[in-house]
């Protein structure tokens, strides 16, 4: 009988590319730059994927990452999320998708493993159910087939808008934006994490719990207590970002009460616990890169998971009397913030036009 085919692992598959990138490296200085570069992405990738998957590292790390107390809880839990998980109507899955670039198979997807691992993670916290997009806006490649966009989205009772986004142009940029958007019934800030490879290795990392005001009670209890110790441990590589794109941040309003005009809609929503970075691309630098957006974004699991507890129990929200409608307000506030600012619709131009960008932006990228 025929045995069934084998797969290569990624981590296998990077640690090849590695090793041919450093036999070319006998070539000349020139071809010996180009593949350092190219080894460096290949094992970083490559680190990437096997925490993922849980190879090189020791089940107890993995269940670390994952958040589960045992192996065997770790695989069924994963299993079942995973089940949740169905494709869109046109039959994409994003692991699938992500699995190849439009480059070939020489090029990693950097940041596909951050992907699925966030979105495994976040359906073991909540039910999500997969929000069918337009086909011709969730996937796009350009003409020439150098670039190309895959986007998804999601829904659940906590959850008001999941969304992911990965642009791929080959070793020209990879980047992976999500953004978290929470039920209405909820006071939370948003969840957004942006992770950008441009060129070789050019690597710009943005995390953050967005908030819906500048209120120092707001600020304390939803951004600066849950990521305050999170981001002091990764202090040594994170930057400040420049202010040329978006404006510095706002100082928090103190007003000493224990509730917000509902007309004080934040001017800038970046939080005391935003955490941005240019680390170099490496097997080091990409392994720190991954352990703060995993702690980023189960401190933020935490946070929704006490919140679907108090709103299920009937103890409401803890302080801040905002019905619904001025949740959404304060959320559609941000999105126009973001179109103001993001850099992002002009790099989309380049690649898939205006008419296209146009409605792109406005549907899915800041379209709530």
């Amino acid at each position: 009988a025929a045995q069934p085919a084998r797969r290569t692992s990624p981590a296998l598959v990077a640690s090849r590319r590695m090793l041919r990138g450093r036999r070319c490296a006998r070539c000349g200085p020139a071809a010996s730059a180009v593949a350092r570069r190219n080894a460096d992405r290949a094992a970083a990738a490559a680190h990437v994927a096997g925490q993922v998957q849980g190879a090189r590292v020791g089940g107890g790390r993995r269940r670390a990452l994952l958040g589960s107390s045992s192996s065997s809880r770790t695989a069924g839990a994963t299993a079942r999320a995973g089940a949740r998980l169905r494709s869109n109507e046109d039959g994409r899955q994003l692991a699938q998708v992500l699995r190849r670039s439009i480059a070939g198979e020489d090029v990693d997807m950097l940041w596909a493993p951050f992907a699925e691992w966030h979105l495994h993670q976040l359906a073991r916290v909540t039910r999500l159910a997969e929000a069918p997009l337009p086909p011709d806006l969730c996937s796009r490649t350009t003409e020439d087939g150098r670039a190309r966009i895959e986007s998804w989205s999601w829904s659940s009772g906590e959850v008001h808008k999941l969304r992911m986004t990965y642009l791929d142009a080959g070793t020209s940029a990879q980047i992976f934006n999500t953004l978290l958007y929470p039920h209405p019934s909820l006071e939370l800030p948003l969840f957004g994490a942006d992770l950008l490879l441009l060129g070789k290795s050019k690597v710009l990392v943005g995390l953050d719990f967005v908030p819906l005001t500048r209120h120092h009670e707001y600020l304390r209890r939803y951004c600066e207590s849950p990521l305050a110790a999170i981001r002091a441990s990764y202090e040594w590589m994170a930057s400040e970002h420049s202010g040329k794109l978006y404006p510095k941040e706002e100082p928090a309003q103190h007003d000493g009460g224990s509730t917000v005009d509902d007309d004080a809609v934040p001017e800038s929503f970046f939080s005391p616990g935003m955490f941005f970075a240019r680390p170099g691309l490496s097997t080091g630098s990409m392994c720190h890169v991954f352990s703060a957006f995993t702690k980023y974004a189960l401190a933020y699991s935490e946070l929704l998971a006490r919140a679907k507890e108090d709103r299920d129990t009937g103890r409401g929200r803890r302080g801040f009397d905002w019905n619904e409608q001025e949740v959404l307000r304060r959320h559609r506030a941000f999105d126009v913030w973001q179109h103001k600012y993001d850099p992002a619709p002009a790099m989309l131009k380049g690649y898939f036009g205006q008419e296209w960008t146009d409605r792109y932006t406005e549907a899915i990228l800041f379209g709530l």
